[in-house]
């Protein structure tokens, strides 16, 4: 079992690994950090970045954890769509401002952003209702 190097406790929670790859506890480096920017145990200099390790102890924790991400997706996903579909109504709106003639050149064009429009808002719903809990 790893110890903290500053408090000798168990490293269960709230575990951060410094450049150098010794683990100590958030709190204890933290503290540590504030007094000297070095490693407690080999001095090399710290920089503000650390990787945090999670330990799930709980299948259900794990699940939920993995849900909010497909959520944040979807969210993520919500955004894009609204993105094209303000980009596809400006486009349309600036296209109408041109004499016919050109118009009629960008016809497929246009046919073909609206078709895109269209088969993503189909993507995304179905994807909303694949992850709808």
């Amino acid at each position: 079992m790893n110890l903290c190097l500053i408090c000798y406790e168990p490293l269960l929670t709230s575990i951060k690994t410094m450049k150098c790859s010794h683990q100590f506890h958030k709190k204890c480096i933290k503290k540590w950090l504030d007094i000297k920017p070095t490693c407690p145990y080999c001095l090399s200099i710290v920089e503000n970045k650390f990787k945090i390790h999670v330990k799930f102890n709980n299948n259900n924790l794990k699940n939920n954890y993995i849900c909010s991400i497909d959520r944040n997706k979807i969210l993520l996903l919500n955004c894009k769509t609204d993105v094209y579909k303000i980009l596809y109504i400006r486009y349309i709106k600036n296209i109408s401002l041109y004499p016919k003639t050109l118009c009629i050149n960008y016809q497929d064009h246009i046919l073909k952003i609206q078709s895109n429009c269209k088969q993503l808002i189909k993507i995304h719903e179905l994807i909303k209702e694949a992850f709808t809990i």
